[in-house]
C-alpha cells in the first residue's frame, strides 16, 4: 500500500510540472499567434499529455530499467560510532512514520476529491439523460427539420425538443443528440435559430461533446491539477470559437451581427450553466469567454491557421512515449514497503551496537560489535517475514545455528538467526507477515531468542531503525547501562 501511496504523491507532482509547462507555453504562443485561441487540438492535447505524465508512474515498469529509489530510511552505521546509534535511530523512525502519514492523508484527500468531481460528473449526465427523456423527439427529416436548418446531419442524430429554458446544445452519448428549447424557437428568428443549429451540428461533426466529456473526466480525477483545468477550460474556449468561425465562414457582416445577438438572447434568458453535463452548449462560457467569442464573430477575421491536427496528435504522442520510457516516472516495485514486527510481542534483550561478549569462550565479556538485535520470546514463537521477499539461504550456519536470510530487493537483505526450526526454504517467494521459522537456541546461545540483521548494500543497518516500536525501547534498553 505504500508502494501505490508514494506513486500517487509522484505522480500528483510531475502531471503539476507537465500541466504547468503545457498551459505557459501555449499562452505565451496564443500571445503572438491569434489563430492558436480558436484551434482545439493544442489546448486538448496539452490536457492529454498531462493526465497521461499522471497515470503513467502506474504502469508496470522494466525489472532491468533504472528507477528512482524511495526508500524508508536506514541508517548505516560503522563500528566506531556503532555507541550513538539510539538518538539518530529514534529521529529517523519519527520522520519515517511522519512521511507515511502524509503519503496516507494525501492518498485520503485525493480519493475524496475524486470521488466528488467523478459524482457530480455522473450526476450531471444522469440530469441530461431525464432531460432528454422529457423532451419531444422531433423528426430530422422532412420539412420541419429543413425549416429549422437540420441539414446534412448524421443519419443517427435525434433532435429533442424540451420545455426548460436552456441553452442549445450538442450531446453524444448514447447517439449524437441535438436539443432546443422551445424557448428558442419562440424567441429567436428562424434566421438566428439555423445559425444556431449549424453551430451545434458542427459540434457533432467535430466530436467535439466527447472532448468536452473527456476533459471533465481528467478534471475531476485531477482536480488538485489547476494546470489541467485551465487547459480544460482553454480547450473549450477554442471548440465554441473554431465552431463560431466554422458557421460563418463566408457569411455577410449582417449574418454575424444576427449571430452574436443570438448569443446574447441565450445569455441573458437561460439562467444557469449546463455545469458538470457532458455537452457542448451554444452558451455555457463565463462572461469574459462571451466577450472574447462575440468580439471575435464582430470582427469577421479568418484565422490563418497554419498546423495540422495530424501532426499535432502524433507529436503529442510521441510526448506520452517519451514520458512512459521515463524511469523516473515509474515507481512500481521500487518503493520499500515498510517493516513490520517480526515478533510483535517480543523485548530487546540486546540491541544493535557495540556490546560485551555474552558466550562464555575466550572472547567472553569483550567488547565487540553486535551486528544485529537480539529479540527474548519463548522457544517456538512463530517468527513472521517483516518485508515481502525472496529466501536466499534457509539451513544451518555455525555459531548461529538454524538460518534463513531473506533478499528484499533494492538492495536490502535481512538475516533471522538462532531459529528452532525453519518453515522456508531457498527459492521461495515469501509475503509480509508470512511465519519463516521459530524461535529456538540454535548455534551459540544463551537462551530463545531471535537473532535479527539487516544489511543495505552490504552495509550493517540497525534493523531499529525500520521498526518505530524497536526505535524506542532500543532507547530505553541502552539508557538502563
Amino acid at each position: 500500500m505504500i508502494e501505490w501511496l508514494a506513486q500517487l504523491a509522484l505522480s500528483s507532482l510531475i502531471s503539476l510540472i507537465v500541466g504547468g509547462s503545457a498551459m505557459g507555453a501555449l499562452v505565451l504562443l496564443a500571445r503572438r499567434l491569434e489563430w492558436l485561441s480558436s484551434w482545439r487540438d493544442p489546448w486538448l492535447a496539452a490536457a492529454v499529455l498531462t493526465f497521461a505524465s499522471f497515470c503513467l508512474g502506474f504502469l508496470p515498469a522494466a525489472e532491468t530499467a533504472p528507477s528512482i529509489e524511495l526508500r524508508l530510511p536506514a541508517l548505516t552505521v560503522p563500528v566506531e560510532a556503532a555507541s550513538r546509534v539510539v538518538d539518530v535511530t529514534a529521529k529517523m523512525n519519527d520522520t519515517v512514520v511522519s512521511w507515511q502519514w502524509l503519503l496516507a492523508a494525501w492518498g485520503l484527500i485525493w480519493a475524496i476529491g475524486a470521488t466528488i468531481g467523478m459524482g457530480r460528473l455522473f450526476l450531471g449526465h444522469w440530469r441530461l439523460a431525464n432531460l432528454l427523456r422529457r423532451g419531444k423527439t422531433l423528426p430530422t427529416e422532412g420539412a420541419l427539420a429543413r425549416h429549422l436548418g437540420v441539414v446534412g446531419a448524421p443519419k443517427t442524430l435525434k433532435l429533442v425538443l424540451v420545455e426548460e429554458r436552456i441553452s442549445p446544445f450538442a450531446a453524444a452519448l448514447p447517439t449524437p443528440t441535438l436539443v432546443l428549447s422551445q424557448w428558442t424557437l419562440d424567441y429567436l428568428s428562424l434566421e438566428q435559430i439555423r445559425l444556431v443549429v449549424r453551430h451545434e451540428l458542427e459540434h457533432l461533426a467535430r466530436r467535439d461533446p466527447l472532448a468536452v466529456l473527456g476533459l471533465q473526466c481528467m478534471a475531476a480525477l485531477l482536480w488538485f491539477n489547476w494546470p489541467l483545468k485551465t487547459l480544460a477550460k482553454l480547450a473549450v474556449d477554442a471548440l465554441e470559437q473554431g465552431c463560431d468561425e466554422q458557421v460563418l465562414r463566408k457569411e455577410n457582416p449582417k449574418r454575424r451581427r444576427a449571430y452574436a445577438e443570438a448569443m446574447l438572447k441565450t445569455l441573458r434568458q437561460t439562467a444557469t450553466a449546463h455545469g458538470n453535463d457532458p455537452v457542448a452548449a451554444f452558451s455555457k462560457q463565463n462572461q469574459r469567454s462571451f466577450t472574447v467569442r462575440i468580439r471575435h464573430i464582430l470582427n469577421g477575421k479568418q484565422s490563418a491557421r497554419k498546423g495540422s491536427s495530424k501532426t499535432l496528435w502524433s507529436l503529442t504522442l510521441g510526448g506520452v512515449l517519451i514520458l512512459g520510457l521515463q524511469p523516473q516516472l515509474a515507481l512500481a516495485g521500487k518503493v520499500a514497503e515498510a517493516f513490520i514486527n517480526p515478533l510483535p510481542d517480543a523485548r530487546v534483550t540486546s540491541a544493535f551496537g557495540m556490546r560485551p561478549w555474552p558466550i562464555k569462550d575466550a572472547d567472553h565479556n569483550k567488547q565487540r560489535l553486535h551486528k544485529g538485535m537480539d529479540l527474548g520470546a519463548p522457544r517456538g514463537t512463530q517468527v513472521q517475514v517483516p518485508r515481502s521477499g525472496v529466501v536466499t539461504f534457509s539451513g544451518t550456519r555455525g555459531a548461529r545455528g538454524e538460518v534463513v536470510i531473506i533478499d528484499h530487493g533494492q538492495g536490502v537483505e535481512t538475516l533471522y538467526a538462532h531459529l528452532d526450526k525453519r518453515l522456508v526454504s531457498k527459492g521461495d517467494r515469501v509475503e509480509q507477515g508470512q511465519i519463516l521459522g521459530l524461535v529456538g537456541s540454535t548455534g551459540k546461545a544463551t537462551g530463545p531468542h531471535l537473532h535479527w540483521e539487516l544489511r543495505q548494500d552490504g552495509e550493517l543497518v540497525d534493523p531499529a531503525s525500520q521498526v518505530p516500536v524497536f526505535a524506542k525501547q532500543h532507547v530505553r534498553v541502552l539508557a538502563k547501562q
